[in-house]
């Protein structure tokens, strides 16, 4: 079982995992992990599946924010995905 501060990293593509909380440190409630990823790797592989979108999950609160005359909405734990920003 991961722990709080464990680093998981493939030697082969670059991606690393550092784990914040466990379920085992949250009662179950949380896995909050940080994910690097070498950019190159990770569109090459993303975009021979899936068109560019841009996932974001809102975890805490209610967010509105305007998105190329789009204002998506975010709510707890619902993924919206979007294309990228630009810039």
């Amino acid at each position: 079982m991961a722990h709080r501060g464990q680093v998981l990293q493939n030697p082969a593509s670059g991606e690393r995992i550092t784990f914040r909380e466990t379920a085992a440190q949250t009662g179950g409630e949380l896995l909050a992990i940080d994910l690097a990823l070498s950019v190159r790797e990770f569109e090459q592989e993303v975009q021979a599946v899936f068109p560019p979108l841009w996932l974001q999950r809102l975890v805490l609160a209610p967010l509105a924010w305007i998105a190329r005359r789009r204002e998506p909405r975010l709510r707890d734990h619902r993924p919206v995905a979007q294309p990228p920003p630009v810039g």
